[in-house]
């Protein structure tokens, strides 16, 4: 995490809540914004979990929802949950406004995670609403103008540094499966 940002809790920022955690990820939401922190490898178990986030927050948002996704030592996904995440993408992509990866890792690691993820992107036909970043500032400043018009009609410009403050403070608190 960048240490220059303050938590977005300590500046009065609504924080995201918590939806589910598993061995592999904590889920969580702000506003009209999935965001999932990865840990280890995610089996179809812990995709599930994904989906059923984003899955409630298309339900309430229609069309409006964005995904921002923080993969830490750049775990690839086991073959389980490499398909049931390529399903879920094919399935809930057309109620996506938006989808950005940040991977945190770097070396072979990363490349091949970079490399899945390309692969995901292939299969499904995601098109030029996903990205993959290697830091939350720059996931966020792409996400803001497709999340806008937000619920709360907010300007992009404001949107990206708080939905960054947002996802920093959300992983913080939430990187160790038992917080």
């Amino acid at each position: 995490m960048d240490r220059r940002r303050c938590a977005a809790s300590a500046r009065g920022i609504e924080t995201a809540r918590l939806v589910s955690t598993n061995h592999a990820a904590s889920n969580g939401r702000w506003r009209n914004v999935a965001i999932c922190l990865g840990r280890e490898p995610p089996d179809a178990a812990a995709a599930q979990d994904y989906r059923n986030n984003i899955e409630e927050l298309v339900a309430a948002h229609p069309g409006q929802v964005g995904l921002i996704t923080v993969v830490r030592d750049a775990s690839t996904p086991t073959p389980d949950g490499r398909a049931a995440v390529t399903t879920m993408f094919r399935e809930l992509w057309p109620h996506l406004s938006c989808v950005a990866f940040v991977l945190e890792g770097s070396g072979f690691a990363a490349a091949a995670q970079r490399g899945i993820l390309s692969g995901i992107l292939l299969a499904t036909g995601l098109g030029n609403r996903m990205k993959i970043f290697s830091d939350v500032e720059d996931a966020t400043d792409w996400m803001a103008p497709h999340l806008v018009p937000s619920p709360a009609g907010t300007d992009p410009s404001l949107l990206a540094p708080t939905l960054a403050d947002v996802v920093h403070t959300f992983c913080e608190r939430y990187s160790h499966p038992h917080f």
